[in-house]
């Protein structure tokens, strides 16, 4: 019976058995893909965040662009006119 038993180091079973917890082979790759699809789901939710703080990043950028030609022009336009 113990060579059909493998060690599940996934989070739930370290969480209840901080060394492990040996399962059956087929709770062992239920674990596993559920560590997998978490992991995968982490991941896709972390990209997605950078995507957001990259645009936020470009935003930022453009603006003080913007800003920046503004002033430009306002100084062009106060030298023209000597106001």
């Amino acid at each position: 019976m113990s060579e059909n038993l493998h060690l599940c180091k996934c989070l739930f079973c370290l969480k209840n058995y901080p060394n492990g917890n040996f399962v059956t082979k087929s709770v062992y790759y239920r674990h596993r893909k559920r560590n997998q699809m978490s992991i995968e789901e982490e991941s896709s939710n972390s990209e997605q965040e950078e995507n957001v703080e990259e645009k936020d990043i470009n935003l930022n950028l453009k603006n003080n662009e913007v800003s920046i030609i503004n002033y430009n022009l306002l100084n062009i336009y106060l030298l023209i006119n000597k106001i």
